[in-house]
């Protein structure tokens, strides 16, 4: 039975192959003017009022999850049974999917780029400017960035487990929004399509800006100059992994790489801050911290209206829009491995402890290489902005004192996070090219391996072609733009959906969806909150004898 929920969307699998891989060829075949219209592209959706409402957007999203979390709605469960995974597991997981090897990687230089180029009106290379670039580093990858995912989540898990919609893709969560009508059938493929594309193009970027950086740092390791055979089979070794994840499933693939990915990252982290400037580095985080905390809604708000610079469409708008063109990706593999979860438990853990991660991975790694630069023992924003990212991060950790050995943990860290990101994708992707998909069922191997050779064959095309991935990664998150009005739909229809269905429920279930342990429990919640003797037995009759509307209907009666 469960092999026939599994049809493949063929259209989907054929349209985003050819789209991506036309999008890199018009790129790189416009290599000159490409990059500037582009970017004209995404300066012109940053100052027009559509920049405006996706940073006001986002900032709302980030009260509304939390309201979902600790209102009356956080009880709701998803599924049935308890958490597949741990607190950390599923945390880990879920950094592995929606930051990977991006997050890395950045977590060691973004802080140049706003101390050449600040915020707020601060003098460029200033010392107020240096205090600032690591507060905008971990408030780029703090709650908002996250909010955007956990947002396009509660819908999708929502309507997965307890509104029984039996897919999870979004076109079936806005198809059964909006009713089976023409217009829904519309919306319906074009969200399948835009989030198909979004995926497949940002992830080709991910992997054309790890694979790089890995293969330098073997480079440095071996002593040779990387080339593009270098790249090949690097690229070739990053996909023989995460295919071999995807193909044995989340519960056994990703789940053991990604945690054995963070404890490694974990020790990687203590080994800097131990032989590092440990007091520095705390003090740095302690005072970025500080900073955003003090001027979060400033910076979650803030358009430069007087001074007029491009910082907050360069950079913040530019984040939440790169945020919501994964928000699809992240949202369909955050549901999936919700199951047993609380709308509190999922949202928390997502909201509180992914940024929590992402503030000491980012305040660490960043002050350490930021005290390089102070003390002047490495121009870690010189190497940033004349060599390239690849170059000036392997150049920081060959410079950290652990010779041969940081680097090499540093490029199998990097092999696991860029692995761990393509396998949650492979299955995203799958998934939408499901229809059907049965609660605990996992999408077909096959369908995942499919998708695990397009997701190495194009970024390798793109480097071999020598395609802008910048340019890629801007075009894919101006395309996707028009999701943000799709997830603002998806949350209105959801909060609706929750009105109804809340009153009926016990113990965050719907009577009709309990399993026979389920409607045990609910007999024992029925006791203790029906206070007459004779409204209980009529109330646990009911559930019993398989009638559980009637006793929510007894519950009802006792509350009014």
């Amino acid at each position: 039975m469960a092999e026939k929920t599994r049809k493949y969307d063929a259209k989907i699998m054929i349209f985003t192959l050819i789209i991506v891989g036309a999008m890199a060829l018009v790129i790189a075949l416009n290599g000159e003017k490409a990059p500037d219209f582009i970017y004209s592209m995404l300066m012109a959706i940053g100052h027009s009022p559509v920049g405006i409402f996706i940073l006001a957007f986002t900032f709302f999203c980030l009260i509304w999850v939390f309201y979902v979390a600790f209102s009356k709605y956080g009880k709701i469960r998803l599924g049935h049974g308890k958490p597949e995974y741990s607190n950390f597991q599923y945390i880990a997981m879920n950094i592995c999917a929606g930051l990977g090897a991006t997050a890395l990687i950045y977590s060691f230089i973004e802080w140049a780029f706003y101390y050449t180029t600040p915020a707020l009106g601060i003098e460029a290379g200033s010392a107020q400017a240096m205090e600032w670039s690591t507060a905008y580093n971990i408030f780029h990858w703090g709650p908002n960035m996250w909010a955007t995912n956990t947002m396009a989540a509660i819908p999708v898990a929502y309507a997965y487990y307890v509104r029984r919609v039996p897919s999870l893709r979004l076109s079936a969560v806005t198809h059964a929004m909006m009713g089976d009508n023409k217009k829904s059938r519309v919306l319906s493929r074009v969200v399948d399509y835009l989030m198909s594309v979004s995926t497949c193009g940002g992830i080709c970027v991910t992997l054309g800006l790890g694979v790089p950086l890995v293969a330098n740092g073997l480079g440095k390791i071996f002593h040779f100059t990387p080339t593009f055979g270098t790249n090949v089979i690097v690229c070739i070794i990053v996909a023989g992994l995460y295919t071999l994840s995807s193909w044995v499933g989340l519960s056994k693939g990703m789940k053991v790489i990604s945690s054995a990915n963070m404890y490694l990252a974990i020790g990687l982290m203590v080994a800097l801050l131990v032989t590092g400037p440990t007091q520095f580095i705390i003090k740095n985080i302690v005072n970025a911290s500080g900073l955003m905390l003090q001027n979060f809604t400033r910076m979650s708000m803030w358009t430069d209206p007087i001074g007029g610079g491009s910082f907050p469409q360069d950079w913040t708008i530019f984040y939440w829009m790169f945020g919501w063109c994964f928000a699809s990706q992240v949202s369909i593999f955050m549901s999936q491995i919700s199951r047993g979860r609380t709308l509190r438990g999922m949202i928390c853990c997502l909201n509180i402890g992914g940024p929590a991660g992402c503030l000491i991975f980012f305040g660490l790694n960043g002050s350490f290489s930021l005290n390089m630069q102070m003390t002047g023992e490495l121009d870690v924003a010189g190497l940033v902005n004349n060599e390239g990212t690849a170059e000036a991060v392997t150049s920081i950790l060959q410079s950290a004192g652990f010779g041969i050995v940081g680097l090499i943990i540093f490029v199998v860290i990097t092999w696991l996070f860029t692995a761990t990101t393509l396998d949650a994708a492979a299955f995203a992707l799958s998934s939408v090219s499901t229809p059907h998909l049965k609660e605990g069922e996992n999408t077909s191997p096959p369908l995942r391996l499919y998708w695990c050779i397009v997701l190495a064959l194009l970024p390798m095309v793109m480097i071999y072609i020598q395609a802008p991935l910048s340019s890629l990664q801007t075009l894919v998150v101006v395309l996707t733009t028009p999701m943000v009005f799709i997830y603002l739909l998806m949350m209105l229809k959801t909060m609706k959906w929750m009105k109804e269905d809340y009153p009926r429920m016990i113990n965050g279930r719907l009577p009709e969806d309990m399993t026979e342990e389920e409607k045990a429990e609910a007999a024992e919640i029925i006791r203790k909150e029906l206070a007459s003797k004779e409204e209980r037995e009529a109330s646990l009759e009911a559930l019993l004898a398989g009638n559980p509307d009637a006793a929510v209907e007894k519950k009802e009666d006792a509350e009014a």
